[in-house]
């Protein structure tokens, strides 16, 4: 058996780089973590009928920069908000008025949100603000069918 040897101690200049490079590190794993949590989230998303319109109501934490426009063939509204979180897919809305189904992708710069819709629509979207909070509100309105039109399609 070898007999106990005492360890060398470290020098208080090496203890003291470590230290502090601990620190540092620990300091930089929290500005990213919070970094990573003050992306701009959506708290609620609802479809409600007003009148021959559907809206879609979409609560955010600030203020969003957003776009949104429509496709055909087939039917879909499109709306593209950045630097937010993508919804958890529990939180996507069941189907109401003109929407059949939403679905979410995420992009570059945030989600995209993208409403199937059971005929073409105008939309509309514009965001109101109440003390701090938030509301994208995106409106889809029927477009309406000239009867002239639908007859001379007629056979």
């Amino acid at each position: 058996m070898k007999p106990y040897a005492p360890r060398k101690l470290m020098p208080m200049n090496t203890i003291a780089r470590k230290i502090t490079g601990i620190a540092l590190l620990s300091l930089a794993c929290g500005l990213v973590a919070g970094s990573a949590l003050a992306v701009n989230t959506v708290s609620n998303m609802v479809l409600l009928q007003d009148g021959n319109a559907t809206k879609a109501l979409i609560d955010i934490a600030e203020k969003p920069s957003f776009k949104s426009f429509v496709l055909a063939g087939p039917n879909r509204a499109v709306l593209d908000i950045d630097a937010v979180q993508p919804l958890a897919m529990s939180a996507l809305p069941a189907p109401n008025g003109l929407v059949l189904s939403v679905r979410q992708g995420k992009t570059a710069t945030g989600i995209r949100l993208v409403f199937d819709l059971a005929q073409p629509a105008n939309v509309e979207s514009r965001v109101l603000s109440d003390g701090g909070k938030s509301r994208l509100e995106l409106s889809l309105a029927p477009i309406a069918r000239d009867p002239a039109a639908i007859l001379s399609q007629a056979p």
